[in-house]
């Protein structure tokens, strides 16, 4: 079966919109509550199987603190990611992390082992 645009652009976007909700430290229910929906709808954005309507498209941007046209970009890589805009990303403290960061969201490494890896990195 071949993957069309909208499967991928759906697929995209809900990468993006996990990866924001996760650095932000959300819940699927908190973040449901600020954009206006249910946790089950956000989880099925962020699995790639439910594509949001402009309205709720608009609250994920204002709710995760994200351009909304960031999440219409389809191709972009690993680099892409919106580091050099986000308020939260910006902070010196994090920068060192950033990039471990970057890598075990696309390498799908688990919370554990990212925490695992922060621990030991704060030691040094």
């Amino acid at each position: 079966m071949k993957i069309t645009s909208k499967e991928k652009f759906t697929v995209q976007l809900g990468k993006k919109v996990k990866y924001y909700r996760e650095i932000r430290g959300l819940t699927l229910e908190q973040l449901a509550n600020l954009v206006g929906c249910t946790g089950s709808y956000i989880a099925l954005i962020e699995k790639g199987k439910n594509t949001p309507n402009s309205y709720v498209l608009y609250n994920l941007s204002r709710s995760l603190n994200v351009p909304l046209l960031f999440f219409y970009g389809i191709d972009e890589d690993k680099e892409n990611i919106n580091s050099d805009k986000d308020p939260i990303l910006k902070n010196e403290d994090f920068i060192p992390f950033l990039d471990i960061a970057k890598e075990a969201y696309f390498r799908n490494v688990s919370t554990k082992e990212l925490l695992n890896a922060v621990k030991i990195l704060s030691r040094s």
